[in-house]
């Protein structure tokens, strides 16, 4: 039987402006999206306000939110493969830039149907601009075809988004970090970028605050 046709035409104009992915799983196509941050926050929402559930069922709020085709109903749902779901919820987390490192699937094939958008031009006017005025170290960083420009995290900053976290319950540490620490570009949505990209960021600003860099000492 000739396997159904992925419709990218269709899929594209459902989803403009993000990149589709296929992978082929126990001799089935599938076309899935990442989670940008406010998806992903709304499931670990979701995970905490049921604290019992099994893994199983966070694999599927990924996938159910993710796989864009094909349509998984319930009889396929109870037929298909048992590693479907967490394989392809592990996938999605990867390409969501969640689980960067994760080498484990390496080895199978994902094709990109539609890619990251193409790197934004650095407009170099303002980012000279951004150095003549700075008091702190700034970093540089290009990830998923745009670039940032962070600084570090001084001690009030993260005192208080400690303090916030620890009152209001679910707070994206993450996000409010590199919301106060990224100098460029200044019109960011972060609930609209792939999942892992404040997470990434955030990480970069500790390193640059000097939280985790191994600090380098000389013996006198």
């Amino acid at each position: 039987m000739e396997e159904p046709k992925v419709p990218i035409e269709e899929l594209k104009a459902a989803y403009p402006n993000r990149p589709l992915f296929s992978v082929e799983l126990a001799d089935t196509l599938y076309v899935f999206k990442n989670l940008t941050r406010q998806e992903y926050l709304e499931i670990e929402g979701w995970a905490r306000a049921n604290p019992e559930m099994p893994v199983s069922e966070f694999d599927d709020r990924v996938v159910d939110e993710a796989l864009v085709w094909p349509d998984r109903g319930p009889l396929i749902r109870s037929m298909e493969a048992a590693g479907i779901v967490p394989t392809l919820s592990q996938l999605i987390t990867e390409k969501s830039l969640m689980d960067a490192n994760s080498t484990e699937l390496n080895s199978l094939r994902i094709t990109t149907l539609v890619p990251v958008d193409e790197e934004e031009a650095l407009d170099e006017k303002v980012v000279e601009e951004i150095v003549k005025k700075a008091k702190q170290p700034l970093r540089l960083i290009r990830l998923y075809g745009k670039h940032f420009i962070i600084r570090p995290v001084v001690r009030i900053e993260f005192s208080n988004i400690r303090r916030r976290a620890e009152k209001e319950l679910g707070l994206d540490v993450d996000t409010e970090t590199v919301k106060l620490c990224t100098v460029y570009p200044s019109n960011i949505n972060w609930d609209e970028l792939p999942a892992g990209i404040p997470a990434i960021l955030s990480q970069q600003v500790l390193n640059l605050s000097g939280f985790v860099e191994v600090p380098k000492v000389d013996i006198l």
